[in-house]
């Protein structure tokens, strides 16, 4: 997915927005490492280009915040 919406962009930045922030935070909290999750969100630092500022920081806010299930 990462390198789609880098190479490609649109349509998929548009498409992926609207679900991103919930998908990322399930899948992160999914993961039982936590070296992965930091891999994930060096992922989303890279994003700052491809996403508005306002989803990154949602997705960044959620990881920190987001009680462990």
């Amino acid at each position: 997915i990462d390198s789609i919406l880098k190479n490609i962009g649109e349509p998929y930045i548009g498409l992926l927005s609207t679900i991103l922030p919930g998908s990322f935070i399930k899948a992160f909290y999914q993961l039982g490492d936590e070296r992965i999750r930091r891999d994930f969100l060096r992922t989303v630092e890279t994003w700052w280009n491809v996403f508005p500022a306002p989803l990154i920081r949602e997705i960044q806010s959620r990881a920190f915040t987001t009680p462990h299930p």
